[in-house]
């Protein structure tokens, strides 16, 4: 663009110094005076050619200057631009007033003339437009997300945390260069594999003159893993405003057309990738959990896969409880980080020895339970970070101890996972009562655990009537066990049921056993069809809760009856011995009277 500085006459600058005048101009080669010069290369030969009067026969010295520097501008004659050559030459008739000289700067500059001083006289004039010579290129680097320059390794160091601070430095390689780069994210490529390109936020300071190298020391990055950016990602479109926009083409060329760089400048190639990086945090997202998850799990009937079902409001201790929450990887804004996926997940929420951390705490007697939250089925449950979230249903319970305690009215589980990068979650759960909160709850609202048992009672009646027995599901309330009425749910089947030790003239297959439906409200029972005349006599019954043909009652059993668990060894008893591992047991006799209130049915012969 034409900046006028001086008075113009006849299209040239005037210079005026003791009652002489002599006018000059430069442009560009070929060009009419009072014409623009183009914007210019660093450290590339340019041509431009100084104009004067035809009969001018004069010496003259040419030099590049900032015409709003301080000292070296165009009404001085002091040095101009750093490491700006002076050019003197003697004009010849043969010039006919048009000589053409050669430059070549190898520093940048924003603001440019050419100055031309008659050496025989003290004042200098200067060319009619100003223009720029520009960094060809910039180089982006970075001092610590060096991880890996191919993007490749997915756990090398060091790492960063997505939304961190980290830097960025566009060096020119070129003293003068002040100006302020910008950052395309449009031109940002994430690591083979990622689901999304991430984003890039942060500003350069200006580049310092002396070296020509932009720093930015606050950028940050919200995604995981790596990232590059391709040409022109880090680039200059402001440094040529004076020349802007019809003094250099709007591109980032660096190869003339119609005599005219790019206007903008950049990195002209991809750099490398920059990270690692990793997510601040987990976040967790908790849900309901499926208690009693052997029975009802995701609002299914476990038996058939199909009938819906209510979850319970509690579940016996070491039964399954069914852990339902969603992690997620975060920056440091809350924002999920997508590319923690594949093998940049450094956290496998399912893995043996429960990488969870899980921990328990009952909020009404301030009880720490985590020591005895069951993890040992963790690596049966489901998920894994795709996209970088994890929707988690983890199979847990807790473990019963000797003596039998609870119940544990408010339960609220939590988690601690740490992956192979360190990062956890936001704690927001006291489990051991220091004050210092240790887990991230993940349960909704709080549930409740009971020590529970089963209970078969004795029964006595006539052979020629069958005979029920009463069954119960109990727990521990804190100072005794008593009926379980919020028990509708356990199941038993014939299978279950063990027959043996008959006694008098009672023997086997002489009575059969059927069980009730399930329990209500903690109660069921159990009958046994009457062996008829002749046959009285006593039977045992055993109720095999364990997983396999094997029963485990205080007495042996002979024989040894074929029956198959009922897989509710959380309600085994101690029946005898020092442990809760004791299946129920039972006595029928048939033929007996028993007068008391346990009494079934009484006959008098006369």
């Amino acid at each position: 663009m034409i900046i006028w500085k001086i008075t113009v006459t006849l299209g040239l600058a005037l210079l005026l110094s003791a009652g002489k005048t002599m006018a000059f101009d430069a442009v560009e080669v070929g060009a009419a005076t009072a014409t623009p010069i183009y914007t210019k290369l660093s450290g590339t030969e340019f041509f431009l050619s100084v104009k004067t009067t035809r009969t001018y026969r004069g010496t003259v010295e040419v030099s590049l200057v900032n015409p709003e520097a301080a000292s070296g501008n165009c009404t001085d004659t002091h040095a101009g631009l750093s490491n700006a050559k002076k050019y003197p030459y003697k004009f010849k008739a043969a010039d006919q007033g048009t000589h053409t000289f050669s430059f070549n700067y190898p520093n940048a500059a924003r603001n440019v003339k050419v100055r031309i001083r008659d050496t025989s006289l003290s004042t200098p004039s200067c060319s009619s437009d100003a223009f720029a010579i520009r960094p060809s290129n910039l180089t982006v680097t970075s001092t610590d997300a060096t991880a890996d320059a191919t993007g490749s390794n997915t756990g090398a160091s060091p790492a960063i945390k997505a939304g961190a601070a980290f830097t960025l430095n566009a060096a020119t390689s070129t003293a003068g260069y002040d100006g302020t780069p910008a950052l395309n994210n449009t031109k940002l490529i994430a690591h083979s594999g990622a689901v999304t390109n991430g984003t890039v936020a942060g500003v350069f300071d200006a580049a310092d003159s002396a070296s020509g190298l932009a720093a930015g020391h606050h950028f940050t990055y919200s995604e995981a893993g790596y990232f590059k950016l391709t040409a022109h990602g880090v680039y200059d479109n402001n440094f040529t405003a004076i020349d802007q926009p019809n003094d250099c083409t709007n591109d980032f060329s660096n190869t003339l057309t119609d005599g005219k760089y790019g206007c903008s400048f950049g990195n002209t190639s991809a750099s490398d990738f920059f990270g690692r990086f990793i997510p601040d945090h987990f976040s967790v997202t908790p849900a309901a959990f499926d208690n009693r998850a052997d029975w009802c799990n995701h609002g299914l009937l476990v038996a058939d896969g199909i009938s819906t079902c209510v979850s319970p409001d509690f579940s016996y201790m070491d039964e399954t409880i069914n852990a339902r929450f969603t992690l997620k990887a975060e920056n440091t804004s809350n924002s999920t980080t997508q590319n923690y996926h594949g093998a940049f997940a450094k956290l496998n929420p399912i893995a043996t020895g429960s990488t969870l951390a899980f921990g328990a705490l009952d909020d009404v007697t301030a009880t720490n339970l985590s020591a005895r939250v069951n993890t040992n089925l963790v690596t049966t449950g489901s998920g894994s970070f795709n996209n970088g979230t994890a929707t988690m249903s983890v199979p847990i319970s807790i473990m019963r101890t000797l003596p039998a305690d609870g119940a544990y009215t408010a339960l609220d589980v939590g988690i601690a996972p740490v992956d192979s990068d360190g990062v956890t979650t936001l704690k927001n759960m006291d489990t051991n009562n220091d004050s210092v909160n240790d887990r991230t709850q993940v349960n909704t609202s709080s549930t409740e655990v009971r020590h529970g048992r089963m209970k078969i009672g004795n029964v006595y009646g006539s052979e020629l009537l069958a005979l029920s027995l009463p069954l119960t599901v109990e727990y521990w309330n804190g100072t005794a066990f008593m009926t379980n009425t919020l028990d509708n749910q356990t199941r038993l089947s014939t299978a279950n049921i063990g027959l043996a030790n008959y006694r008098g003239n009672l023997a086997a297959g002489e009575t059969a056993a059927t069980v009730g439906s399930a329990f209500v409200a903690g109660v069921s029972n159990l009958s046994l069809s009457a062996p008829d005349v002749g046959n009285n006599g006593s039977v045992d019954i055993v109720v095999n809760l364990g997983t396999t043909a094997t029963e485990a009652p205080c007495s042996p059993l002979t024989p040894d009856p074929t029956t198959s668990g009922a897989h509710l060894g959380y309600l085994r008893g101690m029946w005898c011995g020092s442990n809760h591992d004791k299946d129920p047991a039972a006595r029928a006799t048939f033929g007996l009277n028993k007068g008391n209130d346990r009494q079934i049915y009484f006959r008098e012969l006369y």
